[in-house]
């Protein structure tokens, strides 16, 4: 046979939105009664106009040359039509959404020269209907808005609300940049270049997705406002998260002026408050910022154990991260901070002296027994992060799982009360990690995660950031909120 060449097709390709490709089965959408439609619509129209007449006199970034943005808000209790406050094709953008006092807002960029796709929308709500069904045209979208008005600074904010800083307050940000699929890092750069220009500390550096970039900026939000693209080019803010490493390699006694700091900033829970109760290698109960959420006299063993103190350290880090969260969060901010639950602690397990594999689910038992009776008018979650070193259980009962089956239920007698469990669903080893996402699909939860009864916990990463000068040409393996790698 003569031989041929090869085929190489070229300029085949093009880009298009994803799409789900099923239909999705959901309850209606719910919007607030509105008795009087013409006069609803209206509010809305005015709200849309007095937005552009402000956007138009203002003096800072808000003044947009190419566009303005707005922020909606749903009535309480309700949700906005969030896919109705977008038109891509127009270039009508939504930033961002989020709730506040259960309330749903959202931002919502406009280009220049198309105000007016909201304003016949509840043109035509007021005084059209539908010719199938007869209902106001555009009814879901123009009843689920309770106000409109055009967006501040804080209408970026998809933080913590506590964590918004004073106008005057020098704060390193995440400032997140909408870009345009087929112009990608045009905003960005130019954003970079002007806050520059205006004294603004902007970082090199950067985390790319494919509709936002991600930039370090250090300034106060008065500087910010200053800059001219602001509001045409981001669409959230956020506090900067401090690297780990950065409050690891502090000195002891820098490491000691924070923890000193964040000690006087806590509130210890209220005496009713309900517990997390540690299943694990014990609780040093007089860490500094563990002691206010746990006595010492709920810190207890289960044989073959004859002490409740952590020599592992695992079960004080496990507590410490179900108490504060990422400890940097902590340590970055000044507001004050109620712990809202206590802790409890019940030693089940130590790499010093372990447990025999067939006494796991009489352990299980021991220990929630010693803990709701040393402590009983508590309500309380049962935390239990440690697992089987392997998965060979391969999902099938096991007496680990079963026994937390039983205790969940409360199976054990008539009277017991049922419990809530939540069980680690274990780790992937170390040399295995550079297989993600594979070997994480693949991999089977670690006994006794298989329980039924109780809720299986794996883990998420929001760890994204290279600051190591020395590993700078290292690749990040998970993107940010995505499993982790050790999950």
């Amino acid at each position: 046979m003569d031989e041929r060449p090869h085929l190489f097709p070229s300029g085949t390709a093009k880009s298009e939105r994803y799409t789900y490709p099923r239909k999705v089965v959901t309850s209606p959408f719910k919007v607030p009664p509105r008795d009087d439609r013409v006069g609803h619509g209206k509010q809305l129209i005015g709200d849309v106009k007095d937005a552009i007449v402000a956007a138009a006199s203002a003096t800072s970034a808000e003044q947009r040359r190419r566009g303005i943005v707005l922020e909606f808000s749903s009535d309480v209790g309700f949700e906005l039509a969030i896919q109705s406050l977008e038109y891509r094709r127009s270039g009508i953008e939504l930033l961002n959404s989020r709730t506040l006092d259960d309330v749903m807002i959202a931002t919502v960029f406009i280009p220049e020269g198309k105000e007016k796709y909201f304003l016949k929308r509840f043109e035509a709500y007021c005084f059209e209907n539908d010719g199938r069904s007869g209902k106001p045209k555009n009814q879901k979208l123009a009843e689920s808005i309770q106000r409109i008005k055009l967006a501040s600074i804080k209408s970026f904010w998809t933080d913590k609300p506590e964590y918004f800083p004073e106008l005057t307050t020098a704060t390193s940000f995440e400032v997140w940049i909408k870009e345009d699929e087929e112009h990608r890092l045009e905003n960005a750069k130019e954003f970079i270049r002007q806050a520059r220009g205006f004294g603004v500390d902007v970082e090199e550096r950067q985390i790319q997705f494919p509709e936002r970039s991600v930039l370090l900026v250090t300034a106060t939000l008065q500087n910010l406002l200053t800059v001219p693209v602001l509001f045409e080019c981001v669409a959230e803010l956020r506090l900067a998260k401090i690297p780990n490493s950065e409050f690891l390699s502090l000195s002891p006694r820098e490491q000691r002026e924070f923890l000193t700091d964040a000690i006087n900033r806590i509130s210890p829970p209220v005496a009713t408050s309900p517990t997390v109760c540690h299943l694990d290698t014990g609780v040093q109960s007089g860490h500094p910022l563990l002691k206010f959420a746990i006595d010492p006299q709920h810190c207890l063993y289960v044989h073959p154990h004859d002490a409740a103190l952590d020599v592992d350290g695992h079960g004080t880090e496990m507590a410490g991260l179900a108490l504060y969260g990422c400890l940097s969060e902590l340590l970055n901010h000044s507001q004050e901070v109620q712990l809202r639950h206590c802790l409890e602690s019940v030693k089940i397990y130590s790499k010093y002296k372990s447990n025999q594999p067939e006494l796991h689910g009489e352990i299980m038992s021991q220990a929630v027994s010693r803990i709701e009776i040393a402590n009983a008018q508590f309500q309380r979650a049962f935390c239990l992060t440690v697992t089987a070193a392997d998965g060979r259980d391969e999902g099938y009962p096991s007496s680990w799982s079963a026994a937390i089956d039983q205790i969940c239920a409360g199976a054990e007698a008539e009277d017991t009360p049922k419990r809530l469990f939540l069980v680690s669903a274990g780790n992937i080893e170390l040399a295995d990690r550079h297989e993600y996402p594979d070997r994480n699909q693949t991999e089977g939860v670690k006994d006794p995660a298989q329980s039924w009864n109780a809720i299986t916990v794996g883990a998420a990463t929001w760890k994204a950031t290279i600051s190591e000068q020395a590993v700078q040409h290292w690749e990040i393996v998970a993107s940010l909120g995505s499993l982790s790698p050790s999950s």
